[in-house]
């Protein structure tokens, strides 16, 4: 009985996180895709817009640098931003 109560209470701890998480990304995305999406800025605007939205993120978040991960060969023209402005 102990046993079912801690899974089922950390069954829920996590889903509230995940749930946070998820929200928290939308939240961003949102911000980066009215970005795009202004037909009445230009690509350049473009850019900074997001990387004030990148900026805003990393201050609210209190990180300095974001982890890189390598973008593999022939998907890095594909995945640019400019790409997709």
């Amino acid at each position: 009985m102990k046993i079912d109560a801690e899974q089922t209470f950390i069954k829920t701890i996590a889903a509230e996180m995940s749930a946070a998480v998820c929200e928290a990304v939308g939240y961003w995305m949102a911000d980066v895709d009215a970005a795009l999406a202004d037909e009445s800025t230009s690509a350049p605007d473009k850019v900074n817009r997001i990387r004030n939205i990148v900026a805003a993120y990393k201050a609210r978040s209190e990180k300095r640098d974001l982890p890189q991960r390598p973008v593999p060969t022939g998907m890095a023209r594909r995945a640019s931003v400019s790409n997709a402005i």
